[in-house]
């Protein structure tokens, strides 16, 4: 039996570009995203982690890859490849379009995410992955007898969402959905 701690994240959070254009954006996004930050640096000591199992981009680090050197851990992005994903009949951006194709698309992706994490075969390990897949991961370790916590973005209360920016500075947020 594996620990598996799964951390449900707002990839817009978890890039480590800035997405806003204002002083006042900004400013927003770099403080949830410290918050972030601080929270992962949190459960990894805590946790003890030994590898950090991130979907992710591929043609520039994110968060976890910057957590894993700052403390000397494993690391393994957990994204599709777009050549796998369209071996298995996963058009990207098409099946996002839908509800059904998302639906059946995030299950492939899932499936793909938890056999990444059970080859490498190491423990403990933090998860990190888009809110959207949390329960299904979730369901995955858990039925393969693995021990799971899970933390959702949403339960954080730094996480504000994407912020919406006007002539006003922060206007509002988008949220990913949980």
């Amino acid at each position: 039996m594996s620990r598996i701690f799964i951390f449900g994240l707002d990839h817009f959070h978890q890039n480590l570009e800035t997405g806003c254009c204002t002083v006042a954006g900004i400013a927003d996004e770099q403080e949830q995203k410290l918050a972030l930050s601080d929270t992962l640096r949190e459960i990894i000591i805590e946790r003890r982690i030994l590898l950090i199992a991130e979907e992710a981009k591929f043609d520039r680090p994110c968060l976890g890859f910057q957590l894993a050197q700052e403390y000397k851990l494993g690391h393994i992005n957990i994204t599709m490849p777009l050549n796998e994903r369209e071996g298995r009949g996963i058009h990207t951006p098409q099946y996002d379009l839908r509800e059904t194709t998302r639906r059946i698309a995030y299950r492939i992706f899932e499936q793909y995410m938890f056999d990444q994490v059970k080859a490498i075969g190491v423990d403990p390990v933090l998860v990190m992955c888009g809110c959207r897949h949390l329960v299904g991961l979730d369901c995955r370790f858990r039925s393969a007898g693995d021990g799971v916590l899970s933390y959702d973005i949403h339960s954080f209360p730094w996480y504000r969402g994407i912020p919406k920016e006007g002539e006003d500075g922060v206007i509002g947020y988008e949220r990913e959905p949980s």
